[in-house]
């Protein structure tokens, strides 16, 4: 009778725990946003799970090496920012079918009677993205019916994960332009207009930079629209290895580009307007026919807030105004905004 009663215990503390997982695990299929996505991943890990050591890791682009994008350790959580690469090898992985053989060979890989962790497979469409690796909170290895359980998860957690990344990747591409992929005009102004109602509520400056490449007509008329699509593409290269982390680089429409840079004067301004001018100036782009012997120059005009602006499109008049200063006083130039003259400034490239 008590082995009776204890089976039916264990059978329905199983029930419980299955629709547990269930539920949490459904949930979280709603979660679009990654670092809240991962965050809840390590949360069901420890609550449901009790895991005292849990790490995500996810494959990149080529699918043949995991960069560890979240941490559990001893209910202390840790999304990556920028997330370091696990030195392993997941090309061969990709040519095993399904979750099982995975599973195995994973753990087989990792020699599992001696390791103090395991390894569940993230597989989602059939692809392996990914691993979750987990260390019991008691230190010893799961039992099968514990192994189980977390494959559940694991699967759930993919799918989740992948839909993540589709979403992401949606995202990018309704505010990319496809040629440069920078942003495109749409977001650029959006994000224009963010940073005015920023730089009014904290008392904030900053700067805009709208910038013409020089007889770029004469470049497509010569070598072809593709050669002017490749220059389109490596120009926008240039620009972005000339600014910080934190400036909105976009293409503001054919072969004009624009730059917010947020926190930022006049006189920084100008620095990095003719750093920029300096860089594509000393340049050399590429042809259809694959040979870097192209050169072209850029004239850039230079507004910063508040400045006597009060709105969006008064701002981006005096950008396209100095824009047209410069071209006018000789191309391959930089003019700020309310100056009789181009201003020069030194810098270092």
């Amino acid at each position: 009778l008590d082995v009776l009663n204890e089976r039916t215990w264990e059978l329905e503390k199983s029930q419980a725990q299955l629709s547990n997982i269930y539920e949490t695990t459904r949930a979280l299929s709603g979660i679009l946003e990654m670092d809240r996505l991962l965050q809840e991943i390590l949360n069901v890990a420890h609550r449901i799970f009790r895991l005292q050591k849990c790490q995500v890791y996810l494959t990149n682009v080529a699918a043949d090496c995991l960069y560890l994008y979240a941490s559990l350790n001893n209910s202390n959580k840790r999304i990556f920012e920028k997330p370091p690469m696990h030195v392993r090898d997941t090309s061969p992985l990709m040519e095993v079918g399904d979750r099982t053989a995975l599973f195995k060979q994973l753990n087989f890989d990792n020699g599992e009677g001696g390791a103090d962790f395991l390894d569940i497979p993230l597989v989602s469409r059939g692809k392996l993205i990914g691993i979750v690796r987990v260390v019991t909170e008691k230190g010893n290895m799961p039992t099968e019916r514990e192994r189980h359980l977390l494959m559940i998860f694991a699967n759930a957690a993919a799918v989740a994960i992948d839909n993540s990344l589709l979403h992401k990747k949606t995202e990018e591409l309704t505010i990319t332009d496809a040629l440069t992929e920078l942003y495109n005009y749409r977001f650029f102004r959006n994000k224009l207009a963010d940073e005015l109602r920023r730089a009014d509520r904290y008392r904030q400056r900053f700067s805009l930079l709208m910038m013409d490449l020089d007889h770029f007509k004469k470049v497509n008329d010569a070598f072809g629209h593709q050669t002017g699509n490749i220059v389109l593409r490596e120009i926008a290269n240039v620009i972005k290895l000339c600014v910080r982390d934190v400036d909105i680089v976009a293409r503001y429409g054919g072969e004009e580009f624009a730059v917010i840079l947020p926190q930022t004067g006049d006189q920084d301004a100008l620095v990095i307007a003719e750093r920029i001018r300096v860089a594509t100036e000393k340049a050399f782009f590429s042809d259809a026919q694959g040979h870097r012997d192209l050169q072209i120059t850029v004239s850039i005009g230079v507004a910063s807030y508040p400045n006597g602006v009060h709105t969006l499109d008064q701002l981006l008049e005096k950008a396209d105004k100095a824009l047209y200063q410069a071209k006018a006083d000789g191309r391959n130039r930089v003019h700020m905004a309310n100056t009789e003259k181009r201003i020069s400034v030194n810098v270092p490239v």
